[in-house]
């Protein structure tokens, strides 16, 4: 049953991961090539329109955002290395044994949570914040489930079968949020290139 989880987590990652490469493919197709993907800015994206002097003012929103984002990552991650750390000294006492999904998931809940705002460093970028956001739900996920297992480890049928359900709906949820929210504005603001019919050359 624990395996149940790992399927689901690894179906938020594949969520997130289709968005990111949602990113990237439609970027290529609406300007020609993927040079300046990783520079273009989260305002630019949903206001392309902005002027230098809006974006000097709302910029600030989003580095303050992507600043929320690091914290919430790295206080996340030193919780859970914590957790994690007293779990497994508390996992040679005979009474006390939980199954190494239920570890591995906490480990690598931490792991994402830290190593998110490590190599997504650049405020205002829209790829650093797709992978600062992406590291928070899939951290916190995998926390999540880890915490579906350890119960699932310790406590009945009953019990097991309600934290499956939860898992499943923090997965559908997570899933639907990221079609409704973030590919639907991919789709918006980066679409293909209109081509002219006569000749097949980009009329943008």
């Amino acid at each position: 049953m624990p395996w149940i989880l790992v399927a689901l987590i690894i179906v938020v990652f594949l969520a997130h991961s289709v968005w990111i490469e949602e990113y990237f493919r439609r970027y290529r197709r609406n300007r020609g090539s993927l040079k300046g993907a990783g520079k273009l800015s989260t305002l630019k994206l949903q206001r392309p329109e902005v002027t230098r002097e809006e974006y000097a003012e709302r910029s600030e929103y989003f580095v303050a955002l992507a600043r929320r984002q690091q914290d919430v990552c790295l206080v996340g991650g030193t919780l859970g290395v914590t957790a994690w750390a007293a779990l497994y000294v508390g996992s040679f006492d005979t009474e006390f044994r939980l199954s190494g999904i239920s570890m591995a998931l906490l480990l690598s809940g931490v792991i994402t949570l830290v190593g998110g705002p490590m190599v997504a460093r650049k405020l205002e970028a829209y790829v650093t914040e797709m992978i600062r956001e992406s590291a928070v739900y899939v951290g916190f996920s995998a926390i999540i489930f880890s915490l579906c297992s350890m119960v699932i480890d310790l406590a009945g049928s009953v019990w097991s079968f309600l934290t499956l359900f939860l898992a499943v709906a923090i997965t559908v949820t997570d899933v639907w949020q990221v079609v409704k929210d973030h590919i639907t504005l991919l789709r918006r603001q980066l679409p293909p290139r209109s081509r002219c019919e006569c000749c097949g050359q980009s009329l943008t």
